[in-house]
């Protein structure tokens, strides 16, 4: 095979001669240094509409952010599409008002999962001390901001959480798919609408005690525990064998707290039986 050899020219290596910007490309990307579109609808960062809004618009921070729009395009598309929604009230769900609000509904979730079977073993005793409609009072106000701030909060449907609506009417029907009947039983004001029919506290305990079990349903609430509870560690970089031990001790004192409730009801009832002033057989 004939083998060829080129003279090296070396002025076909000289690049003084071309300019610079055709050897070299400079690239300012626009979507990074752009100014976000909710600048143009308040005058400065500092201003406090700006401050308040962003904290109901998507957050780069948010865990599920981080996890679903991991590229500055996606980001930057979603939350466009929210700003130029006709629906500005709407909250998105990866924001950071909605993450905060999250960690508060951990605690008031577990709270309730106390509160419960309380109310039912030791009614008596919290009727007496009126301490029962106190109880209830607060949890019926907890429950209806609850619902407000769900009816407010962008929903899917979607496995992946990508197409997020924030049509309040799709809202409202996804919540109702949802757990808007068990909140709703809770920010009923039973105890008040009892009270308006009689005044026989036996009546009243029964009734409630009736209640309360279909209050159980909150339950299903458990499993949204273990997902608030991740994102705080996903958030703030925790070591995630600490978030496995804060799980095992707060199913470990549910599940104590409720044996006791639980025994502490069967007692009531053996008791009750066995009273004379038990209707008995024959």
């Amino acid at each position: 095979m004939e083998s060829r050899n080129f003279e090296e020219n070396a002025s076909a290596y000289d690049f003084d001669e071309y300019p610079d910007d055709r050897v070299t490309y400079e690239h300012e990307c626009s979507l990074r240094d752009a100014p976000p579109i909710l600048l143009s609808r308040f005058k400065s960062p500092s201003n406090l509409g700006f401050e308040i809004r962003q904290w109901f618009l998507i957050d780069r921070d948010h865990p599920q952010t981080r996890r679903l729009y991991r590229s500055s395009y996606l980001f930057r598309t979603e939350l466009n599409r929210q700003i130029k929604s006709n629906y500005w009230y709407i909250i998105h769900p990866f924001s950071k008002f909605r993450f905060y609000w999250d960690c508060w509904l951990l605690v008031y979730i577990y709270a309730i999962l106390l509160i419960i079977p309380l109310m039912v073993s030791f009614s008596t005793t919290l009727m007496k001390g009126r301490y029962l409609y106190v109880v209830a009072s607060v949890v019926n106000v907890l429950a209806s901001c609850e619902i407000i701030v769900n009816c407010l909060t962008g929903s899917s449907r979607d496995k992946y959480h990508r197409h997020i609506s924030l049509n309040p009417t799709k809202i409202f029907f996804n919540y109702l798919r949802g757990s808007f009947v068990i909140d709703l039983i809770f920010a009923l004001p039973a105890a008040l609408m009892i009270r308006a029919f009689t005044f026989e506290e036996a009546w009243i305990r029964i009734t409630l005690d009736a209640l309360n079990i279909l209050i159980v349903l909150k339950l299903v609430s458990v499993r949204l525990i273990w997902q608030y509870l991740m994102n705080i560690f996903e958030r703030y970089k925790l070591d995630m064998i600490h978030y496995y031990v804060i799980r095992l001790i707060l199913v470990s004192g549910l599940f104590v707290h409720w044996c006791i409730c639980v025994y502490k009801s069967g007692v009531v009832m053996v008791k009750n039986v066995s009273s004379p002033g038990f209707p008995t057989k024959g």
